[in-house]
């Protein structure tokens, strides 16, 4: 089992260009040893995080994002297995990578910033019950 995390910066044609330095940064810190992260289309990226990590990466992500105000990022973590493991993170595939999708595309009608999807329905709605109180001091963070 591997975690994708796929997020993009919220409003990052309005912003400043600073968060893109704290982004690399991030990435480059919390991908470990195996470095597997990528930056497309100028504001969206994905990273390889252990699943255990998940939430704490999410975490720091948004606060290395969140020092570059009014900068923030939405995220959505995805828990499974791979199917096909490539150099490019972005040509991989698997249920982590379906998973983190559904959670990303998920996050405009559920009104949140992060959420989290795996093969675990019960599981999911628990957890993301919690993200969502986390992300009320998680916003304010600035």
């Amino acid at each position: 089992m591997i975690c994708i995390v796929t997020g993009d910066i919220v409003g990052s044609r309005k912003i400043k260009d600073s968060w893109l330095l704290s982004l690399k940064t991030a990435l480059k810190a919390t991908s470990g040893q195996h470095g597997k992260w990528e930056i497309f289309r100028g504001d969206s990226f994905q990273v390889e995080v252990e699943p255990e990590n998940a939430i704490k990466v999410a975490a720091y992500l948004k606060a290395c994002i969140r020092v570059n105000k009014p900068a923030d990022v939405r995220m959505g973590i995805g828990i499974g297995g791979i199917k096909n493991k490539r150099k490019k993170l972005s040509e991989s595939s698997g249920d982590a990578f379906i998973n983190s999708g559904a959670a990303f595309d998920s996050l405009k009608q559920a009104k949140t910033n992060l959420a989290i999807k795996t093969d675990y329905p019960d599981f999911d709605e628990e957890i993301n019950v919690v993200i969502k109180l986390s992300l009320i001091a998680m916003d304010s963070w600035g």
